[in-house]
């Protein structure tokens, strides 16, 4: 009995020396990913442009708004997306390409762009336990005008794991 009874204390003083001796955090690796396949635009007279995400996707607003600029030329042109109200953008309503003064204005209506969900599986990478993927947006966007030639696929995600650090 007096030996159980050590084998006891000692099996809890390492349990209690390992679960003091470390802590659990969540944990966030971004996932986002920008692939502009094409982009020509009559703007930029075919130069090559520069694409820069300006909002987050994961913020729910009105519009979400892209850069596009040529350093060369010295233009930038705002991309704004209205009505993506889902993760594959399949409810935006319009497209609007505008300058910094709105001089230059070119609106595009639902039928003239489409969003479609890609047949690409999301990358994750388990690096904790009890790991989740939070996709604020995921889509291809294919345009083809008189004007405007794009193809893009955006994702926009975070994978939060919960980690074990030990002291």
């Amino acid at each position: 009995m007096h030996q159980f009874v050590k084998m006891e204390l000692v099996l809890s003083l390492i349990a209690t020396f390992i679960l003091g001796c470390s802590d659990t955090l969540d944990y966030t690796k971004n996932r986002s990913y920008f692939k502009a396949k094409k982009t020509s635009l009559d703007y930029f007279n075919e130069d090559e442009v520069f694409i820069e995400q300006k909002s987050s996707f994961s913020k729910n607003s009105e519009y979400e708004t892209f850069m596009i600029s040529n350093a060369k030329a010295g233009k930038k042109l705002e991309m704004d997306i209205y009505g993506c109200n889902d993760v594959h953008c399949l409810s935006a309503t319009s497209i609007v390409f505008h300058d910094s003064s709105f001089k230059y204005i070119l609106a595009l209506k639902k039928g003239e762009f489409l969003f479609s969900e890609p047949s690409e599986k999301i990358y994750t990478e388990e690096f904790g336990y009890d790991c989740q993927i939070k996709v604020a947006a995921y889509w291809n966007l294919k345009i083809d005008t008189e004007y405007i030639k794009i193809d893009w696929q955006m994702l926009e995600a975070e994978e939060l794991c919960e980690v074990y650090l030990y002291k």
